[in-house]
């Protein structure tokens, strides 16, 4: 017995058939079944009036269609509700693309080019034939993120630096391909190539420069260097070593991955000493060690100094990952760049407490002329994660002691936090990841995250979110539509893992502009000038001289 009806009144209303009617199609003189379509627009005569969007698997455009061959769906059909289902996620991707072309960044104008192809992908039957019809459609990440459009750096000498937890980077994950995603004998060591693909894109949408990388698994140098070869040609890579001897951080390490070319650029801007024709950046890192950090070109640029440092290794406890160094130089201006990055205790609330209060053992304690050295510290702090003390649903860490504390200790090394503790940073919904940079070199905004949680979310339900107007849209998982459909899992707690091991990461990627300023005594500054750099750095701007260079460290 067929799924569908066709009654003597049903047959009357054929000739007038609307826009968004669903009806079953079967075009005269062809053998295939009667497929499920919609109309999409309706011509005022002639004897085939209609076009129609009819689902295949995938979506295909119908033109010039007679009311003979279309037939009036029956809404009370179990099965033409389920494929209703799949016809409206299909049908909501090709709206999308319409929507895109007005201007505009709001929730309801992605900004998708509309050159962009977007397609869901249903998983085939074994054996080839006909897709299984599939309730959550698969959207790319990596193209969803295309059409995001970030505000471009102010000034060619600004350097857009960015802190990305990449969540195991370079562990062992099954690949789709022939095996289906299954992990066969010969690709047991594959990269999960979704994931590589996504994190790449990120990178290159947020139009960073330099990237430190944090939860990258030891020795991934191979799954660090794919990531850097998808963002673009010129882009390089350096990795520390394990963050610990034993517990996870004996299997993870820092990484770096950095555009040659840009970073060449900003760095030989003030241009090369005389007689000196080397225009190479060299990249080294180092870990924390408190009595011997990196070498003595590092120390001199950090402007380490000689007073005693925390151990971070805190007697071996549970958590205490040691921090990490990147020192990009040239040696032709003799200018350099030097990130120090953390990953923080999650679990073990009392070790990061000890990690906060010691970041002025990872600052410099001696001037560093912003002229020559870029200094930030940037990494995931697990501010807010919620063991934190006197941490609630009301009060942010930036608000806890703690967070004050840090504050604080920021101020005395004449450094600033341009993160917004109210900023997600994370799927989740927490805000985990800072950035410290020197004052002197902050650009002109604070940092952003990209993709934010809310866009995240939009590029994931505009995809899927049925028709417009449609009162019963559905909710989309944004993890789970960006997971193809091979490589889904039916259990619900094994949604996120299998999501941060195979497509992407739990965190997104926070960056922020910062920028060489030649140093001048504040002395010889007049009254405007100091009151310029004072209102730069968002400190009052009111007072006599003498108060004003006070307010700025004094007479630096």
């Amino acid at each position: 017995m067929p799924y569908y009806t066709r009654s003597a009144a049903a047959k009357d209303r054929d000739g007038d058939f609307r826009r968004r009617d669903f009806v079953y199609f079967k075009q005269q003189g062809r053998g295939y079944k009667t497929r499920l379509g919609y109309i999409s627009s309706k011509a005022q005569n002639g004897e085939t009036p209609y076009t129609l969007r009819v689902c295949r698997g995938s979506i295909s455009e119908q033109k010039k269609v007679s009311s003979a061959e279309l037939t009036r769906a029956d809404p009370t059909s179990p099965q033409f509700v389920e494929e209703r289902k799949v016809l409206e996620k299909e049908i909501a991707l090709i709206d999308l693309k319409k929507r895109t072309k007005k201007k505009g960044s709001g929730a309801a104008n992605l900004a998708l080019s509309p050159t962009k192809k977007l397609s869901v992908f249903l998983m085939p039957k074994e054996g080839g034939g006909e897709s299984d019809k599939v309730d959550v459609p698969y959207l790319p990440l990596r193209e969803a993120l295309k059409g995001e459009r970030l505000a471009r750096k102010t000034k060619k000498s600004h350097l857009r630096i960015a802190t990305f937890n990449v969540c195991h980077l370079g562990g062992c994950a099954s690949t789709p391909g022939s095996s289906g995603g299954r992990t066969t004998r010969s690709s047991s060591r594959r990269l999960p190539r979704e994931k590589v693909l996504n994190l790449a894109a990120t990178v290159r949408g947020s139009l960073a420069d330099v990237v430190v990388l944090q939860e990258v698994n030891t020795g991934a140098h191979e799954a660090v260097s794919s990531v850097a070869a998808e963002i673009g040609p010129g882009w390089r890579v350096e990795l520390t070593a394990a963050t610990s001897t034993s517990g996870h951080g004996a299997k993870e390490c820092y990484a770096l991955i950095y555009n040659e070319a840009r970073v060449e650029e900003v760095l030989g801007g003030a241009g090369a000493v005389a007689g000196t024709v080397d225009k190479t950046v060299r990249a080294k890192s180092f870990m924390y060690d408190r009595g011997n950090t990196g070498d003595a070109a590092f120390r001199n640029d950090a402007g380490w100094g000689n007073e005693p440092r925390v151990d971070f290794t805190f007697d071996g406890a549970s958590g205490a990952r040691l921090p990490g160094y990147f020192r990009l130089h040239h040696a032709g201006s003799k200018r350099s760049i030097i990130l120090a990055t953390v990953h923080t205790a999650y679990d073990n609330s009392t070790v990061r407490a000890l990690q906060f209060s010691s970041v002025k053992s990872l600052l410099p304690q001696l001037p560093v002329d912003s002229g020559r050295v870029l200094f930030a510290l940037l990494g995931d702090f697990n501010s807010d994660a919620n063991n934190t003390l006197g941490m609630s649903s009301s009060v942010s860490f930036s608000d806890t002691a703690q967070g004050k504390k840090l504050e604080q200790n920021l101020k005395e090394c004449s450094f600033v936090n341009v993160s917004n503790p109210s900023d997600a940073t994370s799927i989740g919904g927490f805000h985990y990841d800072e950035i410290f940079v020197q004052e002197a070199t902050r650009g002109r905004r604070d940092a952003h995250v990209f993709p934010t949680k809310s866009r995240f979310v939009a590029l994931a339900n505009y995809a899927g979110g049925g028709l417009k107007g449609n009162a019963t849209a559905l909710q989309l998982d944004p993890v789970e539509v960006f997971t193809p459909v091979d490589l889904r899992v039916e259990a619900s707690k094994q949604k996120l893992p299998n999501f941060t091991s195979k497509v992407f990461t739990d965190h997104f990627l926070v960056f922020v502009d910062v920028e060489f300023t030649e140093t001048r005594p504040f002395s010889r500054m007049t009254v405007v000038q100091l009151r310029a750099e004072l209102k730069k750095r968002k400190k009052k701007v009111s007072g006599l001289k003498a108060e004003l260079i006070a307010r700025l460290g004094g007479g630096a």
